[in-house]
C-alpha cells in the first residue's frame, strides 16, 4: 500500500501535475485540471481514505486557475468535490491533520463552499 500523503502533498502534487500538463503538454487550464484529476484517480485507487484531501486539493487549484466554474455543478468532477465539502468529510479530514495543514484545508474548504454557494 502506498504511503500516506497529508493535504500540503496532495497541494503540491496537483500543482505539479497541472503545471506539467500546461507547460509539457500544452494543455488548457481546464485540460490540466482534468489531467491531475487523472492522476489522482490512479492514487486514490489504492487509498480511497485520502479522497477529500485530493479533491479539495485539486478543486483548489482548479479555483486558483479561474476554471473551477468552467466545470457546472452537475458535472461528475463538480459533484463529486461538492460532495466531499459536506461537514462530516470535512471533520473527519481535519481530526487527522497537523495544525499547520489544518489552517491551510480550512482556508480552501472556505474558498470553495464560498465558489459553489455552498
Amino acid at each position: 500500500m502506498m504511503e500516506h500523503w497529508t493535504y500540503l502533498q496532495y497541494r503540491a502534487a496537483v500543482e505539479n501535475d497541472v503545471d506539467y500538463a500546461l507547460s509539457k503538454r500544452r494543455y488548457s487550464s481546464v485540460q490540466a485540471v482534468g489531467y491531475a484529476h487523472n492522476e489522482l484517480a490512479l492514487r486514490l485507487e489504492e487509498r480511497p481514505d485520502e479522497a477529500t484531501l485530493a479533491l479539495v486539493a485539486l478543486a483548489t487549484e482548479a479555483n486558483r486557475r479561474g476554471v473551477l466554474n468552467q466545470h457546472p455543478i452537475d458535472t461528475p468532477f463538480a459533484i463529486e468535490v461538492s460532495e466531499r465539502l459536506l461537514p462530516k468529510f470535512v471533520e473527519e479530514a481535519i481530526r487527522k491533520m497537523s495544525s499547520d495543514e489544518k489552517d491551510v484545508f480550512e482556508q480552501d474548504v472556505t474558498a470553495l463552499r464560498r465558489a459553489y454557494s455552498y
